[in-house]
């Protein structure tokens, strides 16, 4: 079999009559995107390859598939000639944007994507932790991280709609004006001091504090709560800027209130600034045309360290920023923008 009509397409229907893992694949330069030239239900079946864990036969081997309407994919199609008979191969995580329920390649139920941002799931960039970063390991921080990692409860079996919109209290001005209230704060040792005690008080890893652990995370847990943007049920516990899922998990679970962009081109004063070597802070001012901008941060130092020395506000640039989350009073309980950064 010579293959040569390989494709990229948009998962718009799972629901397989036969049971067989099929799904209905929309491709990029062999269907168009109108419903009304072409609906879902006209759309081909697609079988789906599976791993070689999987017997697939005499209904021995794991669920045929994982996929969910909204889902993008990557096949062939094996008659050359009809294009009726589609493979696919594989599902493509990319940037998750919201899409138009009323046109092709998308999910037709306009609920996934339910969260906007990196499809990959929270954590899965994290390649090892250092040996300052044991709290990782602890069974709340884990727990966190399985949920959000995994989606919502249910969304990967059923179609429920989306989550109860977060409220957010006041602006961002509020969390600069704590943020640098804090400036000045130093550790008396390594990691510990009078006034950093109470940061971690506001995440779910209170013994960090006796532990010795770096702080950036939970000065930042501590604003947000002293605040008052969001309510304690909904506000960041995490100790982690990053590793473990960290704050950009809590991003994920919380839009369109809390919007997190990776590898963003601009930085807003009041982002939730995470640096690609594991450190967060506070933005206090808007990036400039050269990408550079202040930020009030824990646990640094005159060299922008990440295990410093107490609260200062830093020049930094864009070239260190891994990921921002931007808090949104004004998309609290709205529906969801047109385009994601």
């Amino acid at each position: 079999m010579n293959i040569t009509n390989w494709f990229t397409g948009v998962v718009e229907d799972i629901n397989d009559p036969l049971q067989m893992g099929r799904v209905r694949v929309r491709c990029f330069n062999y269907h168009t995107p109108s419903k009304f030239d072409l609906p879902t239900e006209d759309l081909p079946w697609s079988t789906c390859i599976l791993p070689v864990t999987s017997a697939a036969m005499n209904g021995i081997g794991e669920t045929p598939i994982g996929l969910l309407p909204g889902s993008w994919v990557f096949g062939f199609f094996r008659d050359a000639g009809e294009l009726q008979d589609a493979v696919v191969v594989g599902s493509i995580p990319s940037f998750s944007t919201p899409g138009d329920p009323t046109q092709g390649f998308s999910d037709p139920h306009g609920v996934f994507p339910s969260a906007f941002g990196s499809d990959i799931p929270a954590g899965a960039t994290t390649y090892g932790y250092g040996s300052n970063e044991a709290y990782l390991g602890q069974s709340n921080e884990i727990s966190n991280f399985n949920s959000v990692a995994t989606g919502r409860p249910g969304y990967a079996s059923t179609l429920q709609g989306p989550q109860v919109p977060i409220q957010v209290n006041g602006n961002v001005g509020s969390l600069i004006s704590v943020a640098r209230g804090e400036v000045g704060v130093r550790e008396t040792s390594k990691n510990q001091g009078p006034g950093i005690a109470k940061y971690w008080a506001a995440t779910s890893y209170r013994s960090g504090y006796n532990e010795r652990q770096p702080w950036c995370a939970a000065f930042v847990c501590w604003c947000i709560q002293q605040s008052g943007l969001f309510s304690e049920q909904d506000r960041p516990k995490t100790a982690a800027a990053y590793r473990g899922g960290g704050f950009e998990a809590w991003a994920r679970s919380k839009y369109p209130a809390a919007v997190l962009s990776m590898r963003p081109t601009q930085i807003r004063a009041g982002d939730l600034v995470i640096y690609s070597f594991s450190h967060i802070g506070i933005a206090s001012t808007n990036s400039d045309i050269s990408g550079n901008f202040r930020c009030i941060e824990g646990n640094t130092n005159a060299q922008g360290s990440r295990e410093g020395n107490g609260v200062w506000e830093k020049s930094r640039n864009m070239s260190s920023v891994r990921s921002a989350v931007t808090i949104s009073p004004s998309a609290s309980g709205s529906s969801a923008p047109s385009v994601l950064a």
